[in-house]
């Protein structure tokens, strides 16, 4: 969502619904099947999608999966993280389809992955660790922040990204 272009959600995306393998083929989408399952609403019967009988519905349900309902009541699951994404995203012009972009860190792998975005008038610094271990990244910092997951520890030159983290701060 911080990234220039248009960004899009296929469902289940913004709950983290899993890649069922091995499903059986349907209309000759063998290894997107696992993808095209119903859409996990909510804990029971066919998670919410339909009341029909299971048999009837064209692929099976993941019933003990993640599901919309229990992402709706927790603050910092992934869904309510992808909602106020979308609403930065929306209120935020350098992060727009038009804003600008500049990769900062293209060194050691790349890891942690830093960017820039900007536009005329603000500019946000977007950082992110998808690693096991932690990753430091050294740059003169004055900013707010604005958004963050996971262990981010910001110091005089050097933001530490914990695990599998992000944060995105906006730069004065």
């Amino acid at each position: 969502m911080t990234m220039p272009g248009i960004p899009f959600v296929y469902y289940g995306d913004e709950i983290g619904m899993e890649y069922i393998p091995d499903m059986p083929s349907k209309e000759g989408g063998f290894t997107r099947t696992g993808s095209r399952t119903p859409m996990q609403w909510k804990k029971g019967k066919n998670a919410g999608f339909s009341d029909g009988a299971k048999e009837l519905l064209y692929l099976p349900v993941n019933e003990n999966g993640v599901n919309v309902e229990e992402q709706l009541a927790d603050e910092n699951s992934l869904l309510n993280k992808v909602k106020e994404l979308i609403a930065l995203r929306k209120t935020t012009q350098a992060l727009s389809a038009s804003g600008g972009i500049e990769f900062l860190n293209r060194k050691n792998g790349g890891y942690p992955l830093v960017y820039k975005r900007m536009s005329e008038n603000e500019q946000y610094l977007i950082c992110i660790n998808p690693s096991n271990e932690d990753k430091r990244f050294e740059m003169e910092l004055c900013v707010d922040v604005i958004m963050q997951n996971g262990n981010i520890k910001i110091s005089e030159g050097e933001i530490v990204l914990g695990a599998v983290s992000y944060t995105i701060l906006k730069l004065k």
